[in-house]
């Protein structure tokens, strides 16, 4: 009877911790809740098929920069249509291409337009979107996404002004 009791306990702490471990969301880390800009997009050929594209990719601007040499400081793909109505900023003249071959940026001038509030992880290599931008990107100098991570959002708010 005891070592019944004792394989029972043991089964049910098997299952408690295959349970806890199912819960993939609870193992990332994700950043304090922080205020961001979304400043530019993109739309890229996928490496494992040259005739299919990535999701829309959006740049995001964090509020209290720290690297001025970076123009953005890093890019997601899970940004909701609900948060931002990207034809309407982004068919718009307000954006440059930085080099053809990477994002399209907003203007300096309309860099705070689109300002959230969310939380992030930066996502492992095997999450990694893999992408190329661009018909320079068999090129010497194709944009260097290789400066800037790629990144899940959370708990997205836009903030109004």
């Amino acid at each position: 009877m005891k070592k019944k009791i004792i394989n029972l306990i043991a089964i049910y702490g098997l299952i408690i911790l295959m349970g806890a471990g199912c819960s993939k969301e609870n193992s990332y880390t994700w950043s304090e809740y922080v205020y961001g800009y979304v400043v530019g997009t993109f739309k890229c050929q996928l490496e494992s098929n040259r005739n299919k594209f990535t999701p829309i990719g959006y740049c995001i601007l964090l509020e209290n920069k720290s690297d001025s040499l970076k123009l953005f400081d890093f890019y997601t793909f899970n940004l909701s249509d609900k948060i931002l109505n990207y034809s309407e900023v982004f068919s718009s003249p307000y954006f440059y291409n930085v080099n053809n071959c990477g994002p399209l940026l907003l203007y300096d001038s309309l860099r705070n337009k689109i300002k959230i509030r969310f939380q992030y992880r930066i996502i492992s290599e095997n999450e990694k979107i893999k992408f190329d931008c661009g018909p320079c990107s068999t090129m010497a100098l194709p944009f260097n996404w290789e400066y800037y991570k790629e990144v899940w959002l959370k708990d997205v708010k836009k903030v109004e002004k």
